[in-house]
C-alpha cells in the first residue's frame, strides 16, 4: 500500500470505491469500522454475510500498536 491509499484497503473485500464511500460517511479507519453498530456496518458495507464474516474475522485480530520514542542527545 501507498501512504495515500485508504487504510481500509487492508480489509478483505474492500475496493477503492467502497473505501471512498466509507470515508465520505465518516468511517476512514479500521477502528471506525470496528466501532460501527452491526446494522450500520451491514448497511454501509453492503456485503454478503460471508464477506462481513471475513471482515469481522480480520477486525477481531486487529492490533493497536503504540510506539513512543525518546531521544536524548549528549554533547561533549
Amino acid at each position: 500500500m501507498w501512504d495515500k491509499d485508504s487504510p481500509l484497503l487492508q480489509l478483505p473485500h474492500f475496493t477503492k470505491e467502497l473505501a471512498a464511500r466509507c470515508t465520505a460517511a465518516g468511517t476512514s479507519s479500521v477502528f471506525d469500522v470496528i466501532d460501527l453498530e452491526d446494522a450500520q456496518r451491514r448497511d454501509l458495507l453492503a456485503m454478503s454475510e460471508q464477506q462481513l464474516t471475513d471482515v469481522a474475522a480480520v477486525c477481531n485480530r486487529w492490533e493497536s500498536v503504540c510506539l513512543c520514542v525518546s531521544v536524548s542527545m549528549i554533547y561533549c
